[in-house]
């Protein structure tokens, strides 16, 4: 979304707050779903987007990755989307990390501070702490995290990944990397599910 149009966007936002009077949360009378095509079986070193469920007004999106051979100590996604159709409420990590080792990890997200709302993008980034990282790979299927939607406006939103910029001193998009010894990507495929919110009235 351009600058030019952050601030319609957050002037909207407040009014529908302002004027929200509990209840479902601003979202009555509309019914929120995702549509997606996951990779085929055979796919590895891959990650994409899919339905974690639905209910009325709300929709959880996860973000599935798929046997990661090469090592990674850290992770950065961004999904683009469309903030007048769904409202970003909440970040949840599915433990990728952590599953790896008890190494802490440190964590960012850009949904609870209201950003990913104004900017449609969401901003998801993992890392281990500390200056010898452990490696990590990932074997079968696990959630890298899961975002909480609530329907917002009706219409169709597409959710995609934006991909990684390729600049090491200046990164962003969505990549698996290594901190130490130093891989600004590692072969991760961002699959195109072809992931679209759609939301209705009931």
């Amino acid at each position: 979304m351009r600058n030019g149009s952050i601030g319609l966007v957050a002037a909207i936002l407040l009014l529908v707050c302002s004027c929200d009077s509990g209840g479902n949360g601003g979202s009555s009378g509309l019914k929120i779903a995702l549509s997606f095509t996951p990779p085929p079986g055979g796919i590895t070193d891959v990650a994409w987007l899919a339905g974690g469920g639905a209910a009325g007004g709300l929709l959880v999106v996860d973000i599935v990755a798929r046997d990661i051979s090469s090592d990674f100590d850290a992770f950065d996604v961004e999904v683009s989307f469309d903030p007048l159709i769904a409202i970003a409420q909440s970040v949840v990590s599915g433990g990728l990390l952590e599953s790896c080792s008890s190494t802490p990890v440190l964590k960012a997200e850009n949904v609870s501070n209201g950003n990913a709302n104004l900017t449609g993008s969401i901003l998801i980034s993992e890392a281990f702490g500390g200056g010898s990282p452990p490696a990590c790979t990932l074997a079968g299927e696990r959630t890298v995290a899961r975002i909480n939607f609530r329907a917002f406006g009706r219409g169709s939103s597409d959710l995609e990944f934006i991909g990684f910029n390729g600049d090491p001193n200046s990164p962003s998009g969505s990549r698996f990397y290594r901190r130490a010894p130093s891989v600004p990507q590692i072969p991760v495929q961002f699959f195109d599910s072809g992931a679209v919110i759609d939301v209705t009235r009931q």
